[in-house]
């Protein structure tokens, strides 16, 4: 028995199934450019340069470890909260040169593809602040 459906049943359908090819697809997933993980900076006030911790998007360690993981060639959005605050994030000591965010108080960085699977530990300071004193040091792993 073939099963026959109304007129405007139909046209309905067709009509959702243009909008639905029409719409704007996301782009990729977590750790993309478009959708970062993200980690808030939670600072004391918007006028202190303590950083009281930090907030990462949840994250599963495939390989080892707990925490927050990301893989490699994932893209990593650091915010700031309060907003708009500026900051540096300092990876690499031999590097020498810290990563500063932007006016809004956003920093976006892709985690380089050949990065080895280990722990690492980066530090974050506000601008102007004491390196000495208000330097927080979090952590996190590449493992996938």
């Amino acid at each position: 028995m073939k099963m026959q459906f109304p007129v405007k049943v139909v046209a309905v359908l067709v009509a959702l199934s243009m909008i639905s090819a029409c719409a704007p697809m996301p782009l990729g997933g977590p750790g993309t450019e478009n959708d970062p993980y993200v980690i808030k900076i939670n600072f004391a006030s918007a006028n202190a340069c303590a950083i009281t911790g930090v907030t990462p998007d949840p994250t599963t360690c495939a390989k080892s470890g707990t925490g927050f993981c990301i893989g490699q060639s994932d893209w990593v959005q650091w915010e700031s909260d309060p907003a708009d605050i500026r900051y540096e994030v300092f990876f690499d000591p031999i590097q020498g040169r810290p990563l500063g965010s932007n006016g809004k108080g956003i920093l976006k960085k892709k985690i380089d593809k050949d990065a080895p699977w280990v722990q690492y530990k980066y530090s974050i300071l506000r601008r102007h602040c004491s390196k000495e004193t208000d330097t927080f040091d979090p952590h996190i792993r590449v493992d996938r």
